[in-house]
C-alpha cells in the first residue's frame, strides 16, 4: 500500500526524461487520479491494460483518461475478450487502433447489424 506521495514520486521517476527503461505499473483507479501528469509528450512508448473489458464503456472516466494518454503503442490484456454488445467490441479495438473500425455508426451498419440480422 503506498502513500499519496509515494505514488506523485514515482509517477514523476517515471515521467523524468533521463529515466531511460521506463515501467509503471499502476492502477486503473490510480492513473485516473493522476492523469493530468501523464500530459506530457511522449509519456509513454507501450501502454498495457490487463482486465481490458473494463474499457469497454469509451464513456467511463478512466477509458477517457487513458485515451488521452499521448502513447506510441496500446495493448490490451483479457481473458475474456468477446464481450456482450458488439458496441463493447468496438470500444476496445478503437481504443487500441483509433479509426481503424470507422466511426461508431459505420461500424453499427458495415458490421454489427449484419451480424445480429
Amino acid at each position: 500500500e503506498s502513500s499519496r506521495e509515494d505514488v506523485v514520486a514515482n509517477i514523476g521517476l517515471f515521467l523524468h526524461p533521463s529515466n531511460v527503461y521506463k515501467v509503471l505499473i499502476i492502477s486503473y483507479e490510480t492513473f485516473r487520479l493522476h492523469a493530468e501528469r501523464f500530459q506530457v509528450p511522449h509519456a509513454c512508448d507501450l501502454l498495457m491494460c490487463d482486465e481490458a473489458h473494463r474499457l469497454k464503456n469509451d464513456a467511463t472516466l478512466t477509458n477517457r483518461a487513458l485515451d488521452n494518454l499521448p502513447c506510441k503503442r496500446r495493448v490490451l490484456l483479457s481473458g475474456t475478450p468477446m464481450q456482450n454488445h458488439l458496441d463493447e467490441f468496438f470500444a476496445m479495438v478503437d481504443f487500441c487502433n483509433p479509426g481503424v473500425l470507422g466511426p461508431p455508426a459505420q461500424f453499427r451498419r458495415y458490421y454489427e447489424q449484419p451480424i445480429l440480422a
